[in-house]
């Protein structure tokens, strides 16, 4: 039973496995394409009219093997080698639309080797019943030079080549109606398919139609050779190039959001054949000169109040570029000059930076926010090869997530990873969402993107509180530095300071202890002028006793300082104290001898005269003086 069941899942599997895809009875009534190569990068319109034939709604439907759109077979092989080297390797659709009643259409692109192209319906298609879908592609690298060096005053020629019809293998009905149609660069052609099915192809000034084709199968395989258009025109439009971009935004909740571009723009035209002459391409308008080559770049900014633009290469600030505002009045418009014309093959690497106020970009729900900005490059027509969009966001955000919108178009997948930056005043360091892309279309540059995070609000108070608390450690540092002295020996400038320093004190406290004693002074002369005025003697006795002792103490303490003078060899300030104190002496006799003459002549000595008295006290006062005049000095 075991084996029987298990060649019964074997032979279900291979039925399942060997017999085709069912048979759509959907209808085509008509499919019109509609290839502008009037720039570098093509761009094709498919208008289909579907028609339900079935019994129930339809709500998907498949466009094809995507291989009809891109290569040539000459190019296949190269292709493939391409896919084997690098993974992420597409095809050169590089962005898909569809639409039905202008209204976007959810599109999905299968995987590789065979890429088909599914539109699942908002709406189902009922029965019995007809939609007009439109279907907008953009390829990337079909327009191939030729030849693919040219010289500096020669047009550029390119060839692009498709196939005619379109094939659907899963639809067994006809077409009604199939046509294709190219609008050139110019109506310069050199050469071009002539005839597709015996279908003659009509031209008119710079448009090239082919059909209408009638009722042909849907699923009619395409004959290699005779079912490919190939055109070949004079295309001057400057086939800009954007090898490697790199885009950092540097969000700042304090309201500012920086934006600095890197770029690698490459003229992948036809190449420079022979050497560049300045003196020729300066003769007359670039135009006929060099009509190949273009001098300047646009750079449409996404608001108008940025401010703050620069642009530098590696040698510095480029001065040629200048600002205004674009013709709607929403953007600012940069136009900006390489330090010399891009001819074919030459490249240019520089960067292109600028500030905008945050709050035009940044939504905030709670302590959710929401960047909206836009995805590409701020150059409208050129597409990228390799593109890296750096987000800085402030430290403490977390729970960060991409947002875009999958339903409206198809570009190649996006990587996502999120790295740390760290800069001035971080701790842990900033979140940087990164995000890499290739094959990026002018188309898919213009749109937004949708970047949710979480940060409180008490996080924007981290660096300001870094900083106070940074200059208030250093406040407390510079002052337990100057406040302790951590060296064993001092230097002689600093003994000699300390010395000076020391010795000043001791003056101020001499010059104090003199002040000590004109009080005492003062109390002896009024007690003086009291025994004078009394005749008794009893008063001043009194006085001069406890002055003696009061000098007494104050002696010793004068001695102290003189040899703590001495000690310091401070010998200027020494002679001048001994000075004092020989006054001092000198004063205190000369009082002593004025109370012992008033006595006398209390008692009735009639030698005592009264002139010696005055002389005495004349004696007196200027030994006051000498010591005042001594102290001044000193001091």
């Amino acid at each position: 039973l075991p084996s029987l069941l298990l060649l019964a899942l074997c032979t279900l599997f291979l039925i399942l496995t060997l017999c085709p895809s069912p048979i759509s009875s959907i209808q085509i009534k008509s499919l019109s394409r509609t290839i502008s190569l009037q720039t570098h990068v093509p761009r094709e319109r498919i208008s289909l009219i579907l028609h339900n034939d079935e019994n129930q709604a339809i709500a998907s439907f498949t466009l094809g093997n995507l291989s009809e759109f891109q290569e040539d077979t000459a190019d296949k092989a190269k292709s493939i080698e391409q896919q084997a080297t690098n993974s992420d390797f597409q095809s050169s659709l590089g962005f898909i639309t569809a639409k039905i009643n202008n209204i976007a259409q959810t599109v999905h692109l299968t995987s590789a080797p065979q890429q088909k192209l599914e539109i699942h319906f908002n709406e189902a298609i009922p029965m019995r019943e007809s939609r007009q879908v439109e279907i907008s592609l953009v390829h990337l690298n079909r327009l191939k030079p030729k030849p693919a060096r040219i010289k500096q005053s020669d047009n550029q020629k390119v060839v692009f080549e498709t196939n005619a019809l379109l094939s659907f293998p899963h639809i067994e009905a006809k077409i009604e109606s199939q046509s294709v149609t190219f609008i050139l660069a110019s109506s310069a052609v050199e050469s071009f398919t002539k005839e597709i099915r015996g279908v003659q192809a009509k031209r008119r000034g710079n448009q090239i139609s082919y059909g209408p084709f009638k009722n042909l199968l849907a699923n009619e395989k395409i004959i290699p050779g005779s079912d490919r258009i190939m055109l070949h025109f004079q295309n001057n439009h400057p086939f800009v190039r954007i090898e490697k971009l790199t885009r950092l935004l540097e969000v700042s909740m304090w309201g500012n959001l920086a934006v600095e571009e890197q770029y690698v723009v490459r003229h992948s035209g036809a190449e420079l054949e022979g050497g560049f002459s300045r003196l020729d391409y300066t003769k007359g308008n670039p135009s006929t000169t060099a009509p190949a080559s273009f001098r300047s770049l646009t750079a449409k900014l996404p608001s108008i109040h940025a401010f703050d633009v620069y642009y530098r290469d590696r040698i510095g600030n480029i001065s040629t570029s200048t600002c205004a505002p674009s013709s709607d009045g929403r953007s600012l418009e940069v136009e900006i000059q390489p330090r010399y014309p891009m001819m074919g093959g030459w490249k240019s690497t520089f960067t292109v930076g600028y500030n905008v106020p945050l709050s035009e970009f940044l939504q905030r729900e709670g302590s959710n926010y929401v960047l909206n900005y836009t995805f590409g490059t701020s150059f409208p027509e050129a597409p990228i090869d390799d593109y890296e969009l750096k987000i800085l966001i402030p430290e403490g955000s977390k729970n960060i997530r991409l947002e875009v919108d999958p339903s409206a178009r198809v570009p190649h997948p996006v990587k996502e990873r999120i790295e740390v930056f760290k800069t001035y005043l971080d701790t842990t360091g900033r979140p940087m969402f990164v995000a890499t892309k290739k094959a990026v279309t002018p188309e898919l540059s213009q749109d937004t993107f949708a970047l949710r995070f979480e940060f409180s609000r008490t996080s924007v108070l981290h660096e300001p509180l870094l900083v106070i608390g940074a200059l208030f450690t250093i406040c407390i540092i510079s002052m337990l530095y100057v406040r302790f002295d951590v060296k064993i020996a001092k230097t002689p400038t600093q003994i000699n300071r300390d010395q000076q320093s020391r010795a000043h004190e001791l003056v101020e406290q001499y010059v104090a202890l003199q002040l000590e004693r004109d009080e005492e002074y003062e109390r002896l002369e009024k007690a003086f002028s009291s025994m004078r005025r009394t005749n008794t003697s009893s008063h001043f006795s009194s006085e001069q006793e406890r002055v003696e002792k009061k000098r007494e103490k104050v002696a010793q303490r004068v001695v102290s300082i003189q040899e703590q003078l001495r000690a310091f060899k401070c010998v200027d300030v020494l002679s001048k104290v001994a000075a004092i104190e020989q006054k001092e002496e000198e004063k205190m006799g000369k009082i002593s001898l004025l109370a012992s003459m008033q006595k006398r002549a209390i008692e009735g000595d009639k030698k005592v005269n009264e002139a010696e008295i005055e002389k005495l006290e004349r004696q007196y006062d200027a030994c006051t003086e000498d010591i005042n005049g001594s102290l001044e000095t000193l001091v």
